[in-house]
């Protein structure tokens, strides 16, 4: 009789364990039954407490010192035993019936490969933004109709307010392990590989509408850091320069897709970006050249603009650095309130 778990629930952690205890029993405490998941921690984690706790909950913990995420998901992804795998960030949390809710979803559909869901938003002491990302309409992307495309667009597009992070996903094994090149050279962005190698996969994608889990919002995060203005601008020139590495390692992955037009634009954004922050050397993977700032300026038909004022973005990253830091300043009050905002119930 095989009593595998279905479901592998992996959890990274790097030196960040202030909330981990409340994911680690946001994923304990599920409706579905504990001998149809397992939990891996992969990551840095020295405090004694929570060592013990894993122990005693029988959870699996990989040590993994690096600070790339990619090979961390690696190490939990060829230690898991369930052909689902479900991901968790260390400061977020699962709502009782998500392990329920994506098994029956991938049992009810054998051609399934991805789920993703929008998350509620709370603050570093868990109470909720009652008005947080509702009113979501469900997104099937199937693999097999001329339309998929543009489904995918309509998902993305509504990422970012939907917070389709690493949090929301369950992905099938196989598809993490026929990209576990490409998976071992991500940094930080890898809820975008998730979703960039399950399109890339003979499976199809299912977006629901259901808020299944919860997203901390503090003002710093591994993603952000608006607690000051100079703070804001290390960790942009840290986060930029990842996120471009990343974004030239999965232009290469989905050079031979109907997505080569869209990521060649999402490449090249991200060179920008990297651009304007850093004021000393600039890696030469990240260099943005003429043909790159001809491309941008000319656009891309499967990446479009958010904003008309986007298509400057290049001439500012060539300006002198207190010009661009005038901007960086408005892009960090603009940052900076926006979050606020969103903690307001």
């Amino acid at each position: 009789m095989n009593n595998l778990p279905v479901i592998s629930v992996i959890i990274t952690v790097y030196e960040r364990d202030k909330f981990l205890k409340d994911a680690l029993n946001s994923v304990l405490n599920q409706t579905i039954d504990n001998d149809k998941y397992e939990i891996i921690v992969v990551g840095k984690l020295q405090n004694k407490e929570i060592l013990e706790f894993l122990n005693k909950e029988r959870i699996t913990f990989i040590e993994n010192w690096e600070k790339p995420i990619g090979p961390k998901i690696v190490d939990g992804v060829m230690k898991a035993k369930g052909n689902i795998i479900s991901l968790l960030e260390d400061d977020d949390l699962f709502h009782a019936d998500k392990l329920e809710i994506v098994l029956e979803t991938f049992s009810q559909d054998k051609s399934l490969g991805f789920m993703s869901h929008p998350l509620h938003i709370i603050n570093e002491k868990g109470d909720h933004n009652p008005l947080s990302n509702i009113g979501y309409k469900s997104v099937y992307i199937n693999k097999g109709l001329p339309d998929r495309k543009e489904k995918f667009f309509k998902a993305w597009q509504q990422g970012s307010k939907a917070r389709y992070t690493s949090s929301t996903v369950s992905i099938l094994r196989d598809i993490l392990l026929d990209n576990v090149n490409f998976l071992r050279q991500v940094n930080f962005s890898p809820d975008s590989f998730y979703i960039f190698a399950s399109y890339k996969s003979k499976y199809n994608m299912y977006y629901s509408e259901k808020n299944l889990g919860d997203f901390r919002m503090s003002l710093t995060s591994l993603s952000k850091n608006i607690a000051n203005l100079e703070n804001f601008i290390q960790h942009k020139r840290m986060y930029s320069f990842h996120f471009c590495v990343d974004y030239l390692n999965y232009n290469q992955m989905l050079k031979d897709t109907d997505l080569a037009n869209f990521i060649m634009g999402a490449s090249i954004f991200h060179k920008i970006y990297y651009n304007i922050f850093n004021k000393d050397k600039i890696d030469e993977r990240c260099k943005l050249g003429l043909m790159d700032m001809i491309r941008w300026v000319i656009g891309f038909q499967d990446y479009p603009l958010k904003h008309w004022y986007n298509k400057f973005y290049p001439f500012i990253s060539k300006m002198p650095w207190p010009i661009r830091e005038q901007f960086i300043k408005k892009s960090f009050e603009r940052h900076k309130k926006g979050y606020l905002s969103l903690l307001e119930a």
